[in-house]
């Protein structure tokens, strides 16, 4: 075979290797990512859950301890029974009591105020009040869960604000256990995606070789696939009909060589006579 036409073959043994391990890759890192992705939204679905409960379970608790003050309007008393859950618990930000109309009562872990809030704090009575916000009560994003409440006066509402510190932590903890598993889990994809190209184009690569060197007129040329598969199948036909090509031109130059004996003995006889 020439040396432009097993270039040529190289050229495209290489180009079918690359595609393969190209397409293995690409499917482990799509799988790597749909499994982080999931993971991630999974936890922190949970971590958020968790939060929820937290706010819920506080606000039901703060409902419970203080029902009766807040139905005689016996602010002070309710705002002190918070006060000592919040100075208790430092992933209570604060408490506010929001009646109808007037101001609002408010204990953080620094200060207990009567102070005037905007019309945020007093939401319809089916508005669903609870998630991540930033609030002038506390520094930076808290859980805000609120919960209506009865008073004298009236439907009131009962706020709380837990720290969102452990819940990004907890985020930040679960962007590192994916990014310190994906590192190894693609090294270990990438080296499987060539182990994997490699094994499936050399057998094809081989039978690219055989047929060329065939198509050249090379009939003493062999494949040699060690496998079970279609592949080794298909090598084994083609060295059968490569012998069968060998043993009809054998077959054929004998007859052709008997043809030859037979003229010349003819043409001997005609000098004869």
């Amino acid at each position: 075979m020439s040396s432009s036409g097993a270039s040529r073959l190289r050229s495209h043994r290489g180009s079918l290797f690359l595609r393969t391990a190209a397409y293995s890759a690409l499917v482990t890192i799509l799988t790597l990512v749909a499994f982080g992705l999931r993971f991630i939204l999974h936890e922190r679905t949970m971590l958020y859950a968790h939060l929820r409960d937290q706010g819920e379970t506080l606000a039901l608790a703060l409902d419970s301890v203080t029902g009766q003050e807040l139905e005689d309007q016996d602010f002070s008393r309710a705002v002190a029974q918070a006060g000592r859950i919040v100075q208790a618990d430092d992933e209570v930000l604060y408490v506010v009591f929001t009646p109808p109309e007037g101001p609002s009562y408010v204990q953080t872990a620094t200060e207990r105020r009567r102070t005037e809030l905007d019309d945020s704090w007093r939401p319809s009575i089916t508005e669903k009040v609870e998630g991540m916000r930033s609030s002038e009560l506390a520094e930076g994003e808290v859980y805000h869960y609120a919960r209506p409440v009865t008073m004298s006066a009236g439907q009131g509402w009962l706020h709380v604000g837990i720290s969102a510190k452990d819940y990004y932590a907890g985020v930040r903890n679960l962007y590192q256990i994916v990014l310190d598993l994906a590192v190894p889990g693609l090294l270990i994809g990438f080296l499987t995606s060539f182990l994997f190209a490699n094994r499936l184009t050399r057998p094809i690569s081989e039978l690219k070789r055989f047929a060329s060197q065939v198509a050249a007129g090379d009939l003493e040329s062999s494949v040699h696939i060690d496998s079970n598969t279609e592949l080794g199948l298909l090598g084994d036909t083609m060295n059968n009909m490569v012998e069968d090509l060998r043993q009809s031109r054998s077959n054929e130059k004998q007859a052709m060589e008997k043809e030859g004996l037979l003229r010349e003995q003819e043409i001997l006889l005609k000098e004869i006579h």
